[in-house]
């Protein structure tokens, strides 16, 4: 660490492929961007699915990034301030449950489209765990 090599070393990649915490990681982060990946493409067409036309679908996209900022900075800033990471990443999963359970049982009619863009809102939720994740890789423990 902390000294630059452009050397290969065969030793270190067959540490890695035999850390199972290197397995963990990736199944960790491959569980969070991946579904983070998919609302932000098909956001406007969820949006849509409310019953909005395109314009509005466009406007109501816009609470998507806020939501986001908020979620990483709070998340950032509650991980520092209580100094468990492992309990940051729990309780930014919640939100996200919640979402993707109210999007599955409301009905998606017109009148139910503010309980409907609440689910949508928390559901993109997901993406904060990863600077706690990599704050971890970077800098030790989780908890």
């Amino acid at each position: 660490m902390g000294v630059v090599s452009n050397v290969w070393k065969w030793d270190h990649a067959k540490e890695v492929a035999l850390d199972p915490k290197t397995y963990c990681w990736f199944a960790l982060i491959f569980s969070v961007s991946i579904p983070s990946g998919g609302i932000t493409t098909f956001g406007p067409l969820i949006i849509s699915s409310f019953g909005f036309d395109s314009f509005h679908t466009i406007l109501l996209n816009i609470p998507f990034g806020a939501v986001q900022i908020i979620s990483i900075l709070g998340g950032a800033w509650f991980a520092t301030w209580t100094k468990r990471k492992n309990l940051t990443l729990a309780l930014l999963c919640v939100p996200t449950i919640a979402g993707v359970i109210m999007l599955l049982i409301i009905k998606h009619t017109k009148a139910n489209r503010g309980p409907l863009l609440v689910g949508y809102y928390l559901v993109c939720i997901p993406p904060p765990p990863l600077p706690v994740i990599h704050r971890h890789l970077t800098q030790g423990s989780l908890v």
